[in-house]
């Protein structure tokens, strides 16, 4: 199976836009050479194409075909029992074995990847949006117009803000001590929550 290339980190999982979507596995970055011989950042990644709702069967199985064609996986079982057997070198026996372990790799990270996804549902569920982060603060929206460097600051360091009708979720991993004293003032009118436990 051959690799794909990306000029910028491709996701895990991406809906194509036709009804079907992209499961990607083993990303990663490596320095090239451009035409103009000037180093240039790609990614580099395996990558099936599944239909219709992507659940972790279908992309499973879509991923161990297009690694290994049911062909070779029923060759590699031959090979072994017909080593198993004595009817050929004991050899024989590595690759199939060497199969069981690759395909177990592969379904591991993307059940693993799968059970992360069913955790990020459970918390949006919840109303928690960005279930990576730890904290957020929740503040009416008027508040920002009267303090507009809260919103910069949320903005120009790529955390992310929702608004909910006249209340802003403003989601962080930790409240700084500087920003400590603004959010003491403002005690009854922000609020500081904790990423629920599920």
């Amino acid at each position: 199976m051959e690799k794909v290339q990306y000029d910028h980190q491709p996701p895990k999982l991406e809906a194509v836009g036709n009804g079907s979507h992209l499961y990607r596995w083993g990303i990663t970055e490596r320095t090239i050479e451009n035409p103009m011989g000037e180093p240039h950042q790609v990614w580099e990644c395996f990558e099936v194409l599944v239909w219709n709702e992507p659940t972790r069967e279908k992309v499973i199985i879509a991923a161990i075909e297009a690694v290994w064609p049911a062909a070779l996986e029923s060759k590699l079982q031959n090979d072994y029992i017909a080593a198993r057997e004595g009817l050929i070198d004991s050899a024989c026996k590595i690759p199939y074995l060497d199969f069981i372990t690759q395909k177990n790799i592969l379904k591991n990270e993307i059940n693993t990847y799968f059970d992360y996804l069913d955790i990020d549902n459970g918390y949006i569920e919840l109303g928690w949006h960005h279930p990576s982060f730890q904290k957020r603060i929740v503040a009416p929206v008027q508040l920002v117009m009267q303090y507009p460097a809260i919103e910069t600051w949320f903005r120009i360091n790529d955390l992310p803000i929702v608004r909910i009708e006249g209340t802003l979720y403003c989601y962080c991993n930790l409240i700084l001590p500087e920003h400590q004293a603004l959010v003491n003032s403002l005690q009854g009118i922000v609020s500081i929550e904790d990423k629920p436990v599920l």
